[in-house]
């Protein structure tokens, strides 16, 4: 077995300077002992302090034996019950592995570990990094970090900021067959650097706690078990499959529903776009940084009240506060990006329609319908066949896949149902949708009247990990 670890030992005492040319050593509480800098692995954290102890009690027993020059080493003074109350922690994680099969849902474009930082980060404050690498094995270093502004979101009474990690060993291809080393591990580790507050030594429990519940949940979310079982998890050197009765916090996974919520909010605001709002959010999109309501006018070339005007039909996807303006989250960016350009196109086709005078059919007719605000969100073009009793229904608008093509079809129905005094099903029969998805396939079914009947998904709720 193998535990990595180092420590640095500097002396300290009030007025310490150093010679001339280097910078005087950092003692903010003028103390007199011993500054002790410590890294390592796969021990509990309490250890380290009580191996520091022995291990100076070693050398100190050796004084006058092999030293032909012995300096007294005061190991007493170093005991653990006497760390400064100004000592703290800089890092820390807690980690489990898995078995490689059983990991995709974890680190998957739709699974936790991605869905954090896109969520949980504003585009433009706070702080939030993810890293999805897969250079070197399938899922071999994905990584989202939030800061501790974001952290109570994720979990309630959490305040430290954090990383989600699944990663290989460096060289995963050096490691295949060889048992518990090609298995990737999952972990939660603290991030200081995006923490707002000092996380001192008598921190360590609230550290440890924060952390195991945040690893916790996570892997619940992905809906991988939290008791031993030998088919999800893999022995190594360190971590055992065995169970440990504890009190933790097992929330509802609230990244669903944070996502369903800011798509909302997209989805309340582009059917109504004018083409003011949809360049403000293209400048939005593409601005490096916070920009100011006047410097957005400016750009633009619009009159500053027209642009708040525009903030304000823009709602909840931007945050608008201290002068500045940005975009409420990656994920809102994202969502936005899909639609900004297919709002601008269609406003450009909507003139050129005018300009040509050319008239749609009565049950489309109505410029100021839900249902053809609809059509403008998504850019969605009908065109007739002589050949065909329906029909043919495309969009300029890009689709994830087929959950969010009908879930857009759906609307549309409802919209275009409202409009004409018809079932909702009869969308169907006069229409038939051929729409080219993200993954470059076709969507463009003969027969899909069954679109329109759903089914009642599985209701959530909160337990407690004992």
């Amino acid at each position: 077995m193998h535990f990595g670890k180092t420590f640095s030992v500097k002396p300290r005492w009030p007025d310490l300077e150093s010679e001339d040319g280097y910078s005087n050593p950092s003692n903010p509480h003028d103390i007199l002992g011993v500054d002790v800098t410590f890294d390592g692995s796969n021990l509990e954290p309490n250890v380290y302090p009580k191996l520091f102890y022995h291990a100076l009690g070693v050398l100190h027993g050796q004084q006058g034996k092999n030293w032909s020059n012995p300096t007294y080493i005061p190991y007493d003074d170093v005991r653990p019950e006497n760390i400064h109350h100004s000592s703290n922690i800089v890092d820390g994680e807690l980690y489990v592995r898995l078995d490689e099969e059983k990991t995709g849902p974890l680190y998957a474009i739709d699974g936790p570990i991605h869905r954090i930082s896109m969520l949980l980060a504003d585009e433009r404050s706070g702080y939030a990094k993810s890293i999805r690498d897969d250079r070197e094995c399938e899922g071999y270093y994905h990584v989202a970090t939030i800061g501790s502004d974001r952290a109570s979101e994720l979990l309630g009474g959490h305040s430290l900021g954090k990383e989600f990690k699944h990663y290989h060993v460096n060289n995963p291809s050096a490691v295949d067959g060889d048992g518990m080393l090609e298995h990737p591990k999952v972990g939660v580790a603290l991030q200081n650097s995006v923490t707002d507050r000092t996380v001192y030594w008598d921190d360590l429990r609230r550290l440890e706690k924060e952390l195991d519940e945040a690893l916790l949940n996570v892997l619940d979310w992905a809906d991988i078990p939290l008791r031993p079982d030998d088919q999800y998890y893999v022995e190594d050197e360190v971590f055992e499959v065995t169970g440990e009765r504890r009190f933790r916090q097992l929330a509802v996974n609230q990244l669903p529903s944070i996502q369903q919520e800011q798509n909302d909010d997209v989805m309340r605001v582009v059917p109504n776009l004018a083409p003011t709002d949809a360049e403000a959010l293209d400048k939005l999109l593409a601005d490096g940084g916070q920009i100011s309501p006047a410097d957005l006018a400016a750009d633009l070339g619009r009159h500053i009240d027209t642009v708040y005007r525009a903030l304000d039909r823009l709602g909840d996807i931007v945050v608008h506060e201290y002068g500045d303006v940005r975009l409420r989250s990656k994920n809102v960016a994202q969502e936005i990006l899909k639609y900004v350009q297919g709002a601008k196109e269609s406003f450009e086709v909507s003139m050129s329609e005018a300009a040509d005078k050319m008239v749609q059919a009565e049950r489309v007719a109505d410029g100021d319908s839900a249902f053809a605000q609809w059509r403008q969100t998504y850019g969605v073009e009908i065109d007739s066949d002589d050949e065909e009793d329906r029909d043919t229904l495309s969009m300029k608008y890009t689709p994830e896949d087929r959950k969010e093509l009908k879930r857009i079809l759906r609307s549309g129905a409802r919209h275009w149902a409202e409009l004409t005094d018809s079932a909702v099903g009869r969308f169907a029969v006069e229409f038939r949708p051929d729409v080219r998805l993200a993954d470059g396939s076709r969507y463009n079914p003969v027969l899909w009247k069954n679109l329109f009947t759903r089914t009642k998904g599985p209701s959530l709720f909160s337990q407690t990990f004992g």
